[in-house]
């Protein structure tokens, strides 16, 4: 409980605990909307990357602004069995270069 009370003075000034109460009734209690919010910002898979065995077909785009291109680079260097595909276009690329996407995802998976 004291860990809760410590987010939630930390976090205070930037939300309005009030809307966010009146917005999550549904959805659960605000300390564990807020502790999700925590384990999303602090948690990450990168030292299970290694462990993974199976073939691991890792795509991006080379304008993506939401993930970048080094983070694909990343896990590819992290994952013994993977292989990256960059195709030319932004996070949409699977509307925008579907074609493409499709096609070299069926390769990998008849592979």
């Amino acid at each position: 409980m004291r860990f809760g009370r410590i987010i939630l003075a930390v976090l205070a000034p930037l939300v309005s605990l009030s809307a966010l109460k009146t917005d999550l009734v549904a959805a659960g209690s605000s300390l564990g909307y807020l502790h999700q919010l925590l384990a999303i910002g602090t948690w990450s898979s990168l030292p299970f990357l290694p462990l993974l065995g199976q073939p691991v077909l890792v795509i991006s785009g080379d304008a993506d602004p939401i993930v970048p291109l080094i983070n694909a680079r990343i896990m590819t260097g992290l994952l013994p069995r993977s292989t990256l595909h960059v195709f030319s276009g932004d996070h949409l690329g699977i509307v925008t270069a579907a074609t493409e996407l499709g096609e070299r995802t069926g390769r990998f998976l008849t592979a």
